[in-house]
């Protein structure tokens, strides 16, 4: 088997922020896009100050079409309350598939113009929110 030849290093950052409304009612929406070289998702994380749990599906959309990752529980108060931490969103007990980068930590690698996209499953409380934010390598 042939030998890699060339270190491939990230050329930018590329970073997203979105937040879930009640308004927003189960609509899925964009919550990051790959660069035009690919892109590996390092960081997903939730934060809520919904009252109740919130469960958040995650798909890649692959031109035009969502691909189901997965379901991760975002526990109420995620991060905004100083006693339950914001949630990690590419953990590999709610998404085992995740590759892992050369420290082991969890990663998600998009091709070029892969979108991340999220959907609460059920409404978020009224007055209440889930901001999502995320960071990637693009290459």
């Amino acid at each position: 088997m042939p030998k890699q030849a060339k270190l491939y290093l990230p050329a930018g950052v590329n970073s997203s922020l979105t937040t879930f409304a009640n308004a927003d009612g189960t609509t899925a929406k964009q919550i990051f896009v790959a660069g035009a070289n690919d892109t590996n998702l390092r960081f997903a994380q939730a934060c809520s100050n919904d009252t109740a749990a919130v469960n958040l599906q995650l798909f890649v959309r692959r031109a035009g079409t969502n691909y189901l990752l997965g379901t991760v529980n975002i526990p109420t108060l995620s991060g905004t309350n100083g006693t339950a931490a914001a949630k990690n969103l590419l953990n590999t007990t709610d998404l085992p598939g995740l590759c892992f980068d050369a420290v082991q930590h969890p990663i998600l690698p998009l091709k070029a113009a892969d979108e991340l996209w999220a959907a609460p499953v059920s409404t978020i409380t009224a007055t209440k929110t889930v901001t999502v934010i995320c960071t990637g390598d693009d290459f």
